[in-house]
């Protein structure tokens, strides 16, 4: 029995958890420049850790232009076992046995460029807003604790890499997963493995959750985590339709390409799906 082994405090059953996700900082009112996002230096010399899925390293997003070498050693004790590493991403390991797979569905890639991606100029979608993309603290470090591998998100994994990120020395933790439910504060084994993180000064940012707006419908609520929540922004990505008898109608998409084909195409009708 586990439960008779010296050094025994608490088990929990396993359980598998979801993943949770740019012009916001524009939305926030934070432009450059002005408010606290330049009076904090644009987060220079923090270093902020990612539980998640790995980091494309070779991006654009982390180049270090501009980014002052990782802090003393005295404070940073990671490591970084990428092939790209350099002043951003500082640390990178993974906590799945035998796995050194790179970001393959890029959530982790995501939920790390909008934290601290580099200024990259030139980006858009597309084509579509083209100008220079940030993260919200672009003169962050970043250190990216993989703990999950094709959406199976182990609790187990997941608290070895908050272990191992408190051990490293980093300043704030990023947890873009969750569980559909709302577990009791002392039945969760990520409040108390979070708990553990803000006692020692870390801040730990954790997303709400995909689901809502209904009642009961946030989650990773515990009074000592900053629940980030999902909001409406004030654009859209208008699109036209223009038919060949000359009338146009306005709609939105994000599939749309610079400089489109004026080729007419026959109308698909839904019934014929």
């Amino acid at each position: 029995m586990v439960s008779k082994k010296p050094g025994f405090v608490r088990a929990f059953p396993d359980q598998t958890l979801q993943l949770m996700t740019t012009h916001t900082p524009e939305f926030l009112g934070l432009r450059n420049g002005t408010g606290f996002r330049s009076q904090a230096d644009y987060g220079k010399g923090v270093i902020i850790g990612l539980l998640h899925n790995d980091i494309y390293a070779a991006h654009a997003s982390f180049n270090d232009h501009g980014v002052p070498p990782p802090p003393a050693l005295a404070r940073w004790k990671g490591s970084c076992d990428a092939a790209r590493c350099n002043n951003k991403l500082i640390g990178a390991k993974s906590l799945i046995a035998g796995d050194d797979s790179d970001d393959e569905e890029g959530h982790g890639t995501h939920t790390s460029s909008t934290a601290v991606e580099n200024f990259v100029t030139g980006a858009s979608y597309n084509g579509v807003g083209t100008g220079t993309a940030a993260g919200i603290a672009p003169s962050a470090h970043i250190a990216m604790y993989k703990v999950y591998v094709a959406r199976d998100c182990k609790l187990s994994d997941i608290l070895a890499g908050l272990e191992e990120a408190i051990k490293d020395g980093v300043d704030v933790l990023s947890l873009s997963l969750g569980s559909s439910t709302s577990p009791n504060f002392d039945q969760d084994p990520i409040f108390i493995g979070a708990f553990s993180a803000v006692s020692k000064g870390i801040l730990m940012v954790c997303a709400t959750g995909n689901s809502g707006p209904n009642q009961r419908s946030v989650t990773n609520e515990a009074p000592w985590l900053l629940t980030v929540v999902a909001s409406s922004v004030d654009r859209s990505f208008g699109a036209n339709i223009h038919l060949g008898n000359g009338k146009s109608i306005d709609g939105e998409a994000l599939t749309q390409i610079a400089n489109p084909s004026s080729k007419l195409h026959s109308l698909l009708y839904s019934k014929e799906w």
